[in-house]
């Protein structure tokens, strides 16, 4: 790869069609895309599950593109609402951790698809976690004004997952996400965190939205015109 052809841009939050409640991407023309922008790595995090995963890997590989595995999944602090984080898997023994992981969230989980914390931190080795971005576990902290709460948070998953965790930044023009952004960059540098930025991929081209909007209400059983649902 030349120097003019280096990618600006790897992805490492993308939900395919198996990302049933807002997932459009299928896997040949996703990575069609990943190779036409000379991207060498995309990670696969679709939301709860792993079922794209044998196809993604073999797909990806046969293209000469690094497949990383991955999930979005909900975790919960006590009893607080489930927000959501991204699992990469970094070596096989984290690709075994977390099949164990969305297994259990499925299959133990006194919520369904919901994992406490300390399951995770329980299964963490060979895992690196990004804080979930838009509306990930962080997200609510971060909008308000108590910073040593949220530090004290990042704190928890720092001590287990060392620099194997990282907080997780996007700038889509969402409401409340520079808000975020800036508390989350604030204690990234008090506590030195590293930091990734995503862009939670649902779709590949600005003509897909409606498609996608309709596949999120029927999820959420709502109307496209319901003036309470998020854009």
């Amino acid at each position: 790869m030349s120097q003019t052809e280096r990618p600006e841009f790897i992805h490492l939050h993308v939900h395919s069609e198996f990302s049933l409640k807002d997932g459009l991407l299928k896997m040949k023309p996703l990575l069609s895309q990943i190779a036409a922008q000379h991207m060498p790595a995309v990670g696969l995090t679709d939301a709860g599950n792993l079922f794209a995963l044998v196809k993604f890997y073999e797909s990806a590989c046969s293209r000469g593109i690094k497949p990383v595995l991955g999930a979005e999944v909900q975790v919960q602090t006590g009893d607080s609402p489930a927000e959501r984080l991204v699992l990469l898997a970094m070596n096989n023994h984290g690709y075994k951790n977390l099949i164990h992981l969305v297994s259990t969230g499925f299959t133990e989980a006194p919520l369904r698809g919901v994992l406490q914390e300390d399951e995770i931190f329980a299964h963490s080795d060979g895992l690196i976690v990004l804080s979930g971005g838009m509306h990930g576990h962080l997200w609510q902290l971060a909008q308000g004004a108590d910073q040593a709460a949220l530090q004290e948070r990042i704190q928890r998953w720092q001590n287990c997952f060392g620099d194997r965790y990282y907080l997780e930044l996007t700038r889509t023009a969402r409401p409340g996400e520079e808000r975020v952004n800036m508390a989350l960059l604030a204690a990234a540098s008090a506590l030195q965190v590293g930091v990734v930025a995503t862009n939670d991929v649902c779709f590949a081209h600005q003509d897909d939205f409606e498609a996608h909007e309709t596949r999120v209400c029927i999820h959420e059983g709502r109307s496209l015109d319901d003036p309470r649902r998020e854009r």
